[in-house]
């Protein structure tokens, strides 16, 4: 007799994914019930299992945080299943995003320019740089 799967990095950003997205009353039996049946053998994985895993600890404290948040921001005493709060947390993860995206887009421009820089001296023209790719000889 085998135990438990072993969770994959794909079985992680599914449990991360789901905590992401969780808007309702966070238990950790509603949560790993429901990861279960997301992974598809059935096998219900422990609490103490879960937090061996930093990225599953840290999206828990951040859905509990979330949703505890948009329960006090709507002024509610339940969790924060309200549409507004629910829109309003997928506007704040959206622009989130599009934060990060323009970062990382601001730091290849700039990885750009340091190769171009460093390319033209040693003797490497932008039109060298920027020339097409030759198609590979089959």
């Amino acid at each position: 007799m085998g135990g438990a799967p072993h969770l994959s990095p794909d079985d992680l950003d599914l449990a991360v994914g789901l905590l992401k997205g969780w808007s309702t009353k966070l238990t950790w039996d509603l949560f790993l019930r429901t990861l279960a049946m997301e992974l598809g053998h059935g096998h219900v994985y422990s609490k103490v299992a879960m937090l061996n895993h930093e990225k599953i600890k840290t999206a828990w404290q951040q859905a509990k945080d979330r949703i505890a948040s948009e329960a006090k921001e709507v002024g509610e005493r339940g969790h924060g299943t309200t549409v507004v709060a629910t829109l309003r947390r997928m506007l704040d993860e959206a622009k989130a995003d599009l934060k990060a995206e323009s970062a990382k887009n601001n730091e290849l421009i700039e990885q750009f320019k340091r190769w171009q820089y460093n390319a033209e001296r040693h003797g490497m023209k932008y039109s060298q740089l920027d020339a097409k790719l030759e198609k590979p000889a089959r």
